[in-house]
């Protein structure tokens, strides 16, 4: 199959992947999806084409567009329909008994007020979409709570309420390629709860138990030939999963593993590209 790349706005991961395809002279095409309108139709082709536009809407319609133009897809619409929404990802991972905070779904303010005094205080609060930290808050007792759902409410109708969990100063990010752990970083929050690298947290090499490598292939392992970011905590000598990103971000974990994460990619794209 031939090789494309997908994106909206070319990212230090996008340009790294496409140096990597260069400097091995495989052949691939770039698709910019802003600069051309897509006919809906069904075609037969068997080229393959990783998607990773920024804008997670762009990338959900453009892989089924390029599904339905026969293309295989990396990753997947189902994986991107999927990792794309918090919500459904937690129904994914409850369903497969996964360990996850405990969470619930409101569709009005005075639900999320219940719902919070079930799971007792602080909670989280995070928009079902979204990336970077964005909009997440942790809300200590119910006057900050509510508070932030009428401001919130603006936004969305739909309330995603997780149990806050004691975790260390840090987090766990982890990239998997189909089935294979290929980077562990942990990610220390810096002057906010978050941890995001692009809030300035800093990054180190994780080591996993085996405990936990079996936890997070067991995720990956729901996702079928897809590259993924998977975000755990440490959570009494286990790991709690709360999100897992399609379009992962490794500019931070580079840090640490070189270019390590990308030939990984590569490797893993190339493969699949020639089955």
């Amino acid at each position: 199959m031939h090789i494309n790349l997908a994106y909206d706005i070319p990212a230090w991961e996008e340009k790294e992947i496409i140096r990597e395809l260069s400097n091995r002279n495989i052949n691939y095409s770039i698709i910019n999806v802003n600069e051309n309108p897509f006919k809906i139709k069904s075609m037969e082709n068997n080229d393959l084409v990783i998607v990773r536009c920024i804008s997670s809407s762009k990338s959900l319609y453009f892989s089924k567009i390029a599904e339905t133009y026969g293309f295989y897809t990396v990753n997947s619409y189902n994986t991107i329909n999927i990792t794309s929404n918090k919500a459904i990802t937690s129904m994914l991972l409850v369903k497969n008994n996964i360990k996850t905070p405990e969470t619930f779904i409101a569709f009005s303010i005075e639900k999320a007020m219940d719902a919070a005094d079930n799971l007792g205080y602080p909670v989280v609060i995070k928009p079902v979409t979204g990336s970077w930290g964005r909009m997440i808050s942790i809300c200590r007792n119910r006057n900050e709570l509510r508070d932030f759902l009428e401001y919130y409410e603006n936004v969305s109708n739909i309330f995603y309420i997780q149990r806050y969990v004691k975790r260390p100063k840090r987090d766990i990010r982890i990239i998997a390629a189909g089935e294979n752990i290929i980077a562990a970083t942990y990610r220390y929050q810096k002057d906010s709860w978050k941890t995001n690298t692009h809030l300035g947290g800093r990054v180190e090499r994780a080591i996993l138990s085996d405990d936990q490598k079996e936890t997070i292939i067991k995720v990956a392992g729901l996702f079928k030939d897809s590259i993924i970011g998977i975000d755990a905590m440490e959570d009494n000598n286990e790991i709690t999963v709360h999100e897992i990103n399609n379009r992962v971000e490794f500019r931070g974990a580079a840090q640490i593993y070189g270019n390590i994460i990308v030939k990984s990619i590569v490797d893993f794209i190339y493969k699949l590209a020639r089955c």
